[in-house]
């Protein structure tokens, strides 16, 4: 198959460095405007907005209209008791999280994107400046490179006694230029996820950049399900097999699920209580007084965990809608690994309807599946 022309190459590598530069700055924002934050991956859409316009699927309009008609309903009977302002700024980010699946989709469908230059744009300054954190920290005891950014951050964090790792508490975690440390670990995973298919001769030291940067984070969360992606997908049968019941011995052997806090999902106050405990108890009394979910915005409080938060949206219709996705995933294998970190991003944080969730997850989506791959392999 014929490569891409040297004017539509070298115009690719722009597009490259586009959005690179936008999964670097996911939580950078020079300002805010009605509690908005313009991060790196509005400038993004406006960019790839710009592209020559073409017509998406048809079966992804007719699921975005659905969705947000069915919105539109859940307004319309709850409308007496409906905080109408947070209803319009959430339904503002569901339509610009469609706008960005659209413009990454055109630049995918204009553009042959470079994993590997992308992936080492995203992948090699984040590593380098969690390596800094961490050398500060094991060094110098102090944690001065954690807040560099503070000024244009998203983060609220305003000490680094925050970050601490409740197992290690010596260890601060290291965030580099994004908000908290799982956030970072969550990037960490997608680069590896960008370069699970390509043939690259640079994809070693990206992928060892990229489980460093995981490891480094100290996010339980990513730890587990980023070595479930590895057996799951790397493994072979036989394999998967053999060291099924010696690893679960060694799990309960060593309590292991008190080191990854699995035993705190439903003790009141700790991470995995908000992450789990806290919101799967709300999204089952939401769904008793809300059928068809509660209207976008109004949730009793701000969920960690975005797989609970869209059953409480959606109500009854989410469990057609994750068994559609499971079909899929048992019975499409090219978009397994996608789904997969789809489920990742979602247990990771409650913000999967932003454009920055959004900009992250469609880019391994349309990346994974995109038919023109030959240039990849460099």
């Amino acid at each position: 198959m014929q490569g891409p022309s040297k004017g539509h190459l070298k115009r690719s590598v722009y597009v490259d460095s586009i959005l690179g530069a936008a999964i670097l700055t996911l939580s950078l924002t020079p300002f805010s405007v009605l509690g908005y934050a313009f991060t790196g991956a509005w400038a993004v859409l406006v960019f790839l907005m710009s592209l020559r316009p073409a017509q998406p699927p048809r079966p992804a309009i007719l699921v975005f209209l659905f969705l947000m008609l069915w919105l539109k309903l859940q307004l319309f009977t709850n409308i007496t008791h409906v905080d109408l302002v947070e209803f319009s700024k959430s339904y503002f980010q569901l339509f610009t999280s469609a706008s960005a699946l659209y413009a990454i989709w055109l630049a995918v469908h204009h553009y042959d994107i470079n994993i590997t230059y992308l992936s080492a744009v995203t992948i090699l300054p984040t590593f380098f400046y969690m390596a800094i954190q961490v050398t500060e920290l094991l060094i110098y005891g102090s944690t001065h490179s954690w807040f560099w950014f503070a000024e244009y951050s998203i983060s609220t964090a305003t000490s680094a006694e925050r970050f601490q790792a409740v197992n290690l508490l010596s260890y601060t975690r290291p965030t580099a230029q994004y908000h908290e440390p799982s956030y970072l670990a969550l990037v960490a995973f997608a680069t590896c996820c960008f370069l699970a298919d390509t043939a690259s001769k640079y994809k070693p030291i990206l992928i060892l950049c990229s489980v460093a940067t995981i490891i480094g984070s100290f996010s339980a969360t990513v730890w587990i399900l980023a070595l479930g992606y590895y057996f799951l997908f790397f493994v072979s049968l036989r394999v998967k097999l053999l060291t099924c019941i010696p690893l679960s011995s060694l799990f309960f052997y060593y309590e292991l699920s008190d080191f990854f806090r699995l035993s705190e999902m439903f003790e009141y106050g700790t991470s995995a209580w908000h992450r789990i405990g806290k919101p799967l108890l709300a999204t089952k009394e939401a769904l008793y007084n809300f059928p068809l979910g509660v209207p976008l915005g109004n949730t009793e409080f701000v969920y960690d965990n975005s797989i609970l938060l869209l059953v409480s949206y959606f109500g009854v219709i989410s469990m057609p809608l994750v068994a559609i996705l499971a079909i899929i995933f048992f019975k499409k294998s090219s978009y397994q690994k996608p789904l997969y970190f789809l489920f990742v991003a979602m247990m990771v944080n409650g913000a999967i309807i932003t454009i920055e969730s959004t900009l992250l997850v469609g880019l391994v989506f349309m990346l994974k599946n995109k038919p023109n791959r030959s240039h990849q392999i460099s």
